[in-house]
């Protein structure tokens, strides 16, 4: 027969941090009325203008800001594509070539 062993500790500690989420909520609301209520409605823009606007469209609008690529992520992409690839070595080679 298996044992279960109750993990008060965890319980707690995930209490303690709830009971303080809430308490710092509640001081902001208290100090500050309008604050959360302002970043819930620029979250919801921000979520409305990503579900309309494409890539393409993003980089478009902001010509100005640097955008952010992460080349790690693209190249963990390109290995994986290289390495689906029948003959995976010209691809190696060129991309050896073009990182060095």
């Amino acid at each position: 027969m298996k044992r279960v062993y109750r993990k008060r500790k965890a319980k707690k500690i995930r209490d303690s941090a709830l009971e303080q989420l809430r308490e710092t909520r509640a001081h902001i609301e208290r100090t500050n009325p309008d604050l959360l209520e302002s970043v819930r409605k620029i979250i919801e823009r921000a979520a409305r203008s990503d579900d309309k606007k494409g890539p393409e469209v993003e980089a478009e609008a902001l010509p100005n800001e640097m955008i952010y690529i992460d080349r790690k992520k693209n190249l963990d992409v390109i290995l994986k594509y290289a390495a689906s690839r029948p003959d995976p070595t010209l691809i190696k080679e060129e991309l050896k070539k073009f990182l060095n």
